[in-house]
């Protein structure tokens, strides 16, 4: 009989006091272009289909940055970060269908220029280095004819200064 009972408390035990689980939650942005969730008995499932991409955050006051995309540290990341000029870069058509875009060049610093075209795996696959003059008006050309549909990022830099721009292919 002390066994059963013995059985008896071990069970309520493990009822009464072991409801309960552990786990992390991490909260990660993502740019996502689809997804969904599934449930199985009493476990939901969600997932995201994203671009797996990374960018900088920048803190100049602090002179830091952090990586945020799907391989994020859980460290700060201390640098000196160039200054963004996104704002002053227009890609046009875009999307394109043609596969020529145009990259137009609006009041940011003379000088030289890298412009790459990269894959989202983060893959170079187009370099060309311009020249920049405010009194010029400067529009490059971007031959995208050979590459797959998809999406693209356009990065332009230089030693002080950097931008990104999304390009669609269709």
């Amino acid at each position: 009989m002390s066994k059963a009972l013995s059985n008896l408390l071990l069970l309520l035990l493990a009822i009464f006091c072991c409801n309960f689980a552990f786990g992390q939650t991490l909260n990660r942005t993502v740019v996502s272009s689809g997804g969904g969730t599934a449930t199985a008995g009493n476990i939901i499932l969600a997932y995201n289909i994203g671009e797996p991409t990374a960018n900088f955050l920048v803190n100049q006051a602090a002179g830091q940055a952090l990586l945020t995309g799907f391989i994020q540290p859980d460290f700060d990341i201390t640098l000196t970060a160039p200054n963004n000029i996104s704002s002053q870069l227009v890609l046009f058509p875009n999307p394109t269908h043609t596969g020529v875009s145009k990259l137009d060049f609006k009041n940011i610093p003379d000088g030289s220029y890298q412009v790459d075209i990269v894959d989202a795996v983060g893959h170079v696959l187009y370099t060309k280095t311009i020249l920049y003059a405010k009194n010029n008006n400067i529009n490059v050309d971007l031959n995208v004819t050979n590459f797959k549909g998809g999406t693209y990022y356009v990065r332009v830099r230089n030693g002080s200064v950097q931008g990104q721009l999304k390009l669609i292919k269709l």
